[in-house]
């Protein structure tokens, strides 16, 4: 009757196929979907607008479906119900223990049996049982947090790939528009040829050049696709989903004056930290309790040459030898280590807040030079390169130089831009969520 109210196992086998169809029929519009949206929006610091991907995926979409979707956290995820279950079942009592013992009376007498039962609980004195239902709610919520650093992880490595594909096809469209400008001078070149007033030599350069940047286009066509499929493999899509990715470079505006701060009330990584050391010391808490002593005390029967006897024994141990002195000593030492590793984050992440906004400063600094210095002038000189051209003064070299200048000048301030975003988005990295983290069961629930 005792052995009915065990568990049995169940096997839960491997089913890829099954994964696949799944993860095929996953579909951004779901209702899940969008009510995960209008949840996340009322946990957000960050006005996200409306979700609505029936007009293509911008980036705060983009977010949502990641955090939805992606596979390690919805691990990530799995692995923290995994505590929360074990946290339920914490601090529960030992079982009792039920024994006999029986003996035969080797001497020839008529009831040469001796027959004893007897039945034990453990009454723990020590309360160590409480302790272990604190650390394990302890260590659930670490592997909350563990959640939150992964799911912020995700959010900063999708708007790092994001801004990357907005570059990447803006580079597409600059090479598109320089092989125009090309093809135009080309044509200046070849009605001069057939006017006897440049060789043909002079109109192969153009040619030349345009069949360079197809190739430049090809590769520039091949990186956008890596990016975009990397985009994707962060959402948790198929590579083949059906879905419009509408890539440009967004931003959340001004970063705050108190980064320092911020980083060390907010960032994700403290946050775990903070929990870590919250459980070491659950856990030296724990062994201190460890070193007194349970009652154990139960009733007994026993029946000896046919007479009956009933009483009652109990045990408790004498804390004067062991003391527990090993588990403590360890609980306090690796107590200390996770207050140096606590410590030691808040140095590393305000070390690199400070690299990030030199690379943040340096980035403006090259993106405000570029676009007011270098691309009106190169701007000016295409523009004078082709008066000259069209008056019958042309001269290859001035021609192609002028447009390659102008183009590298374009490329210049691109990655200008896209140096800028992500140095900014290296900040806002290290600032931690704009989200709360998802509502929780906790141990009063």
């Amino acid at each position: 009757m005792l052995l009915a109210g065990c568990q049995s196992y169940e096997p839960l086998p491997l089913d890829s196929d099954a994964h696949l169809k799944s993860w095929a029929e996953r579909d951004v519009a779901d209702e899940s979907v969008v009510a995960y949206a209008a949840e996340l929006a009322k946990r957000d610091t960050l006005p996200r607008g409306k979700y609505d991907p029936s007009d293509g995926i911008d980036l705060r979409e983009a977010e949502v479906i990641a955090l939805f979707f992606n596979p390690d956290l919805r691990t990530a995820r799995l692995h923290a119900d995994a505590n929360l279950a074990g946290a339920r079942e914490a601090g529960r009592w030992d079982d009792p223990e039920f024994s006999v013992d029986a003996m035969w009376i080797i001497e020839s007498i008529s009831q040469p049996w001796i027959l004893g039962a007897g039945i034990s609980f453990t009454i723990p004195f020590s309360g160590r049982h409480g302790v272990e239902e604190d650390l394990a709610w302890t260590e659930y919520e670490s592997a909350l947090r563990e959640v939150v650093v992964a799911e912020w992880e995700t959010i900063v490595e999708l708007r790092q790939a994001w801004h990357e594909l907005a570059a990447a096809l803006e580079r597409i469209r600059l090479i598109e528009a320089y092989a125009e400008d090309v093809r135009e001078v080309q044509q200046i070149a070849d009605r001069l040829v057939e006017a006897g007033e440049a060789t043909r030599l002079d109109a192969r350069v153009f040619k030349l050049e345009l069949i360079s940047q197809q190739v430049e286009l090809r590769h520039a066509r091949a990186e956008a696709r890596q990016l975009e499929l990397r985009c994707r493999e962060l959402l948790g899509l198929r590579p083949d989903a059906p879905l419009q990715l509408l890539a440009v470079m967004e931003t959340e505006g001004d970063l705050p004056n108190d980064r320092e701060t911020r980083v060390v009330e907010n960032n994700p990584l403290l946050e775990l930290k903070r929990s870590m050391y919250a459980s070491a010391e659950q856990q030296l808490r724990l062994e201190i309790h460890k070193q007194y002593p349970d009652l154990t005390i139960g009733p007994n029967y026993e029946i000896e040459e046919g007479q009956s006897r009933i009483g009652i024994g109990f045990g408790l141990p004498i804390p004067i030898i062991n003391l527990n002195r090993e588990g403590i000593a360890r609980a306090r030492a690796a107590r200390l280590a996770v207050k140096s590793e606590y410590e030691g984050e808040i140095e590393r992440l305000l070390h690199r807040l400070a690299q990030a906004e030199a690379r943040l400063e340096s980035a403006h600094a090259v993106h405000t030079y570029v676009q007011a210095e270098l691309a009106p002038l190169v701007d000016e000189q295409v523009a004078d390169a082709r008066k000259f051209a069209e008056l019958g003064e042309f001269e290859v070299e001035i021609q192609l130089d002028a447009l390659t200048r102008r183009f590298e000048a374009r490329e210049q301030v691109l990655e200008a831009i896209l140096a800028e975003a992500q140095a900014a988005e290296e900040v806002r990295a290290l600032l931690g969520p704009t989200f709360k983290p998802e509502p929780k069961e906790s141990r009063d629930d």
